[in-house]
């Protein structure tokens, strides 16, 4: 026989259990098919990328919106003539993973390529960019954040002394 305690504790359990239960316009119940876990193979194949931590962080569990900022750009001469390489650092002060555009532009050419960065945490891409590099740019508006969506940074140039 189970105890007083035990007994409120089961009822208490009882209490947060919920049955979702779709209708129809009309407040019929409708019989719906949930998704089951084995689809999540088909995606990984239809996109030929590993998408866990995009539905962990975005579909499943909500956990808010990623907050970047450039943290650092650091251009330096690179080993060909007229070309550099540019370390842009980004920082995601948020709560979601982020995965996007980070874009570095000179007057002769314009390289984007893609940055995963964790929910707290930053990351790191070196590029390669034929001619000065003027300009970073991070997300162009396509991952929503909780502040501003695109990020710009000048890059600005000391002279030698």
């Amino acid at each position: 026989m189970a105890t007083k305690r035990q007994r409120r504790r089961r009822e208490k359990e009882r209490r947060h259990d919920y049955e979702f239960v779709y209708v129809d316009h009309d407040g019929q119940p409708v019989e719906v098919e949930e998704p089951e876990e084995k689809e999540r193979p088909e995606r990984k194949q239809t996109s030929g990328q590993k998408l866990d931590w995009f539905f962990n962080d975005w579909v499943e569990r909500d956990r808010g919106l990623p907050d970047l900022n450039i943290q650092a750009v650091t251009p330096s001469q690179g080993s060909g003539e007229d070309s550099y390489i540019v370390a842009v650092t980004v920082a995601n002060s948020g709560t979601a993973v982020a995965d996007v555009p980070v874009t570095v532009s000179s007057a002769d050419a314009t390289v984007t390529a893609e940055m995963r960065i964790e929910a707290g945490g930053r990351a790191t891409h070196r590029f390669l960019v034929h001619g000065r590099p003027t300009q970073v740019q991070v997300n162009d508006g396509t991952t929503p954040e909780t502040e501003a969506s695109v990020h710009r940074k000048d890059i600005a140039y000391t002279p030698a002394q």
